[in-house]
């Protein structure tokens, strides 16, 4: 583990001033020279290969949370008079950015690491997994889903990067664990629920127990879901509340099953497609708001569309590649 300290060194200081001056060109010849034997010192090639690998990481992750918090806390900090050395050869606000890459550079390292390390988890399309943390949950995830784990400070927190898992959390009222899905988190404690990331936002079922729900940046300050509910978030114009809902429906897909009831057909259609690589495609002419019920098999979309050609009268057409489109019957 890196550790973080709260004040660079002189060499990381002066890397970081470097890495700065090279990034604003026009740079001079002397300077150049001047930067080429300042890095003869085998510290401080260590010290800038350093500020190269932390900034390069960092502009990888930038989209990240826990980046971006590191990086609203480097632009609150006040910078340090700069050292001598160098003091008339950096603009002021040149200065202000070197320093605070080294200062936030040590702290955001350790964070990169964890990015890099973090246990991971994944499937694939069509694929579901069970997996077993460390303090004992199970996680079961669905079809093409991602999810990171990191458990310290007294926190059990897990991000999921993709797709839909089951969590059934070991007690233990001493450590909270944590869902984080994009702007949504999930807080539980010894409990079952399902978290499913899509259009932005994420939806969470509750199984049992009790799970307390916050999204980023919404006037509400959290939910609370009680067994049996859902709420989902990120639905742009709409006010996030907990709803009934069916919870063999909603978790169906954990023994192997979809199940609709009165599901718009294209809506029925994607979440198909979620378990194949070969798609059902509707064609313009079918209704797409056709009500359906029913429970298939995942992973095996042609015992779909054989119930939609026999029960609505649907022609199904195999296209090259696989995919298969079901149209409106002829006449």
């Amino acid at each position: 583990m890196i550790e973080a300290r709260n004040e660079p060194t002189q060499q990381e200081r002066e890397a970081a001033d470097w890495f700065t001056r090279l990034l604003n060109p026009p740079v001079e010849n002397e300077d150049l020279e001047a930067f080429q034997a300042w890095r003869r010192n085998p510290d401080n090639l260590a010290a800038y290969n350093r500020i190269e690998d932390i900034s390069r990481l960092a502009l990888s992750l930038q989209d990240d949370p826990d980046m971006r918090a590191i990086a609203h806390a480097a632009r609150q900090r006040r910078a340090p008079a700069p050292p001598p050395w160098h003091r008339n050869m950096l603009s002021k606000a040149r200065q202000r950015w070197a320093v605070g890459i080294a200062i936030t550079g040590l702290v955001a390292a350790s964070v990169i690491v964890w990015k890099l390390t973090a246990p991971t988890y994944s499937t694939d399309i069509g694929r579901q997994t069970v997996a077993e943390l460390p303090d004992g949950t199970r996680v079961r995830l669905n079809t093409d889903t991602a999810l990171k784990v990191r458990f310290d400070n007294g926190l059990r927190r897990v991000e999921l990067l993709r797709g839909q898992a089951f969590f059934d959390v070991a007690h233990d009222h001493a450590h909270p664990f944590v869902v984080v899905a994009g702007d949504t988190e999930v807080r539980a404690l010894g409990t079952r629920f399902d978290v499913r990331r899509a259009d932005g936002g994420a939806k969470v079922v509750l199984a049992e127990g009790k799970v307390a729900v916050t999204e980023r940046g919404s006037r509400s300050a959290a939910w609370t879901l009680e067994p049996g509910q859902t709420l989902t978030t990120g639905r742009r114009n709409v006010a996030p509340a907990p709803v009934p809902t069916d919870l063999a429906v909603a978790t169906g897909w954990t023994e192997g099953r979809v199940s609709f009831r009165a599901t718009p057909l294209e809506d029925a259609v994607d979440e198909i497609n979620r378990y194949s690589r070969d798609k059902v495609i509707l064609s313009a002419d079918v209704p797409a708001h056709t009500r359906v019920n029913g429970d298939f098999a995942i992973g095996k979309p042609m015992e779909f569309v054989t119930a939609m050609t026999t029960l609505y009268g649907l022609k199904a057409d195999r296209r090259l590649g696989g995919d298969i489109e079901l149209k409106a019957p002829e006449g």
